[in-house]
């Protein structure tokens, strides 16, 4: 996450606080849950660029040293390896996979030089079912859904064992199935102007009251209160609430 102006703040589990101004950069692994602030401060509003790199490409390169996350300076030569991978984006069709996939890697042994060596998410049961569920929120996603969905994919089980090995993970289906849908309704909220309720009955809710009460349990904050001007700065900024981050996905 390389910020252009105002101010990005991420609140890991531990604690730990990054922090970034313009022309600094924040790199997170992976499954790591952090709580996010953008604040434009002094500038006229707040921008960033976010590149996210798939798991499955993150996974299969080779061990890396350093911390899972972390606060960095743009050097004037790491900026043009960012310039690089922006120019992906665009030129992605006439550039051959290898030399995309050689760009995207200068950014890892950047970061690596500073001490951050990224990694993607392990690929667990209850991540296989937030990626499912983040595909099609609106379904019901009933235990037999997502058991038979979880067949369809090859992992076949029944609902005792997809509960033991959800257990065994420290997760419940009915908390990943909420998480993942108010995550991405959080999302939506700030990256376009659709009405509140449109945006709960895409994330799988029919009553907007219900899922006001959720979300307000979940982040502390009413939906019609994310679209706030002051919450807004606290949380996303209308620049992100627009789309101008930058998303570039390897693999």
């Amino acid at each position: 996450m390389v910020v252009c102006s105002g101010r990005k703040t991420l609140v890991l589990p531990d604690g730990r606080v990054l922090a970034a101004n313009p022309g600094e950069a924040i790199a997170v692994s992976g499954g790591l849950v952090v709580d996010v602030g953008n604040d434009p401060g002094s500038s006229p509003d707040y921008r960033a660029e976010v590149f996210m790199f798939s798991n499955s490409w993150l996974n299969s390169l080779p061990s890396r040293t350093g911390d899972d996350c972390g606060a960095v300076r743009v050097s004037a030569d790491f900026s043009e390896t960012i310039s690089a991978c922006r120019r992906i984006v665009s030129e992605s069709e006439a550039l051959p996979a290898a030399v995309r996939a050689h760009r995207l890697l200068e950014v890892l042994v950047w970061l690596e030089s500073e001490g951050i060596a990224l990694h993607g998410a392990p690929d667990t049961l209850a991540a296989r079912i937030r990626r499912m569920v983040a595909d099609r929120p609106e379904r019901s996603w009933t235990t037999e859904e997502v058991v038979a969905a979880l067949a369809e994919e090859g992992h076949a089980m029944s609902a005792a064992t997809l509960r033991r090995r959800l257990s065994g993970e420290g997760a419940g289906l009915t908390e990943i199935i909420t998480d993942t849908r108010l995550s991405l309704a959080l999302a939506r909220l700030q990256a376009s102007e659709a009405p509140v309720n449109l945006i709960a009955a895409e994330c799988g809710y029919d009553s907007a009251s219900r899922f006001a009460i959720r979300f307000r349990a979940r982040f502390g904050l009413s939906p019609s209160e994310i679209r706030q001007k002051n919450d807004i700065e606290r949380i996303g900024t209308t620049n992100e609430r627009r789309g101008v981050a930058l998303r570039v996905v390897a693999g």
